[in-house]
Parts: C-alpha cells; structure tokens; sequence
C-alpha cells in the first residue's frame, strides 16, 4: 500500500465511524441512572427472552439462562427480547422492531447494533 492509499483509507475510516456516531445514541444517560426494565414488567411465558453479558446464546433465554448476544435473540421474530440491564425489543417481522426503553415504546426499522450501553437502530 502507498502513503496515498493509507491516507484514503484513515479518511474512509474516519467518516465510517463519524456516520455510525451520528447514527446511533449510545444513551446520553449513564446505564447506572437509568431505569432498568424488569421482566415482571414485560410480562413472562414463552414469548420473553433475556439477553445479558454473562448469557450464551446456546441457552434457552431466559431470567437464569439468557442469551449472550441481541443479533442471535433478534432472529427469532415475533418475540420479545430483554436486555437485562436497560431495554427491550419485540421482532415484529423482519422490516420492524418495537423498542421497549424506560417504560417507552417505539417502533423502528430493523438493522439492529448494540454500542457500550445503548441500542442503536440505522
């Protein structure tokens, strides 16, 4: 690689990341003063699964045994997926997702990304 083909690709770069900051909201509010949504609110049955850090996405998704990562929960459409510390989704089909955030609900397009403690929808 030339220095003229570093330079393009560190340009490149550089607008890549600043069009997925403008994109995305990581949470202008910290994950400890949020209001995290719990499972009692949600409701529980089959149609809840929990995704949390400590998860793996060999399990069930559940309270005790949840899922490690949201893209592996969001391809089961129609359910509801629960972040353990602060949000909440619904896959209604494969163009829509209902955003569940401090007791609010929202309906985005699909295109989901997880970025430190927010859920991002492009």
């Amino acid at each position: 690689m030339t220095n003229g083909d570093h330079k393009k690709m560190r340009f490149l770069f550089a607008m890549v990341m600043s069009l997925f900051l403008l994109l995305c909201d990581p949470g202008a509010t910290p994950a400890a003063n949020r209001e995290p949504i719990m499972d009692t609110e949600l409701g529980t049955g089959a149609n809840v699964l929990v995704v949390a850090l400590e998860g793996d996405d060999r399990n069930p998704g559940t309270l005790s045994r949840p899922f490690r990562t949201i893209q592996h929960a969001a391809r089961l459409e129609g359910l509801t997926v629960q972040n353990a510390r602060s949000a909440a989704f619904t896959v209604r089909d494969s163009h829509h997702v209902d955003l569940y955030h401090n007791k609010t609900n929202k309906t985005f397009s699909s295109g989901i990304a997880v970025w430190d403690t927010g859920v991002c929808f492009p």
